[in-house]
């Protein structure tokens, strides 16, 4: 799915579908996200990159958002499964609060959410979902209290070396281990 929309001009911003000439303008806004510790979607292949969408102002990236399908359910399944379409959006640290900024391109990722739900088996609703980490407060904020989104899931992770031996557990004496 890679259908392309045409350039969005508002005022002294573009928003448009990502390009080839954009990786060095992408990097840039990769090492301003990546300093604040946030969960960054890389574009993927080529053929993913009607799916993502950049503003451009004053010749450089100011956001990024990206939409993919993430969990289809198969048939077969209980009636309440439902599928997962995410959205994941950055700007510069200096922006994530620029609500003007972040809703002019959260329309554009609705709208390819909506393209991208059409593909999916009608049997099951789907959710719209947001992929952040919990301490991106600027961006969840636009997401809760802008756009209306409530969380559906946290995600944790692993925070340790899997190289490092793990810490002797006390068991209850009521238990054994077994291997």
């Amino acid at each position: 799915m890679s259908a392309k929309v045409g350039d969005i001009h508002l005022g002294e911003r573009i928003i448009r579908n990502f390009k080839q000439d954009d990786m060095p303008l992408l990097g840039e806004l990769y090492q301003a996200v990546s300093a604040a510790d946030a969960l960054f979607w890389w574009v993927g292949d080529q053929d993913n990159w009607g799916n993502v969408f950049c503003a451009i102002e004053d010749g450089k990236m100011v956001a990024k958002g990206q939409v993919g399908i993430i969990n289809v359910i198969p048939p077969g399944c209980e009636p309440n499964c439902k599928h997962h379409i995410y959205v994941n959006l950055k700007a510069v640290p200096q922006r994530e609060r620029d609500y003007d900024l972040l809703g002019e391109m959260y329309k554009v990722l609705y709208e390819r959410a909506l393209v991208l739900k059409r593909t999916l088996p009608e049997t099951y609703g789907t959710y719209l979902c947001v992929g952040n980490y919990a301490h991106e407060i600027g961006n969840n904020t636009f997401f809760t209290e802008e756009i209306g989104f409530q969380p559906l899931e946290k995600l944790y992770s692993m925070k340790r070396s899997l190289n490092e031996p793990l810490h002797a557990l006390p068991l209850d004496d009521r238990y054994r281990y077994r291997l």
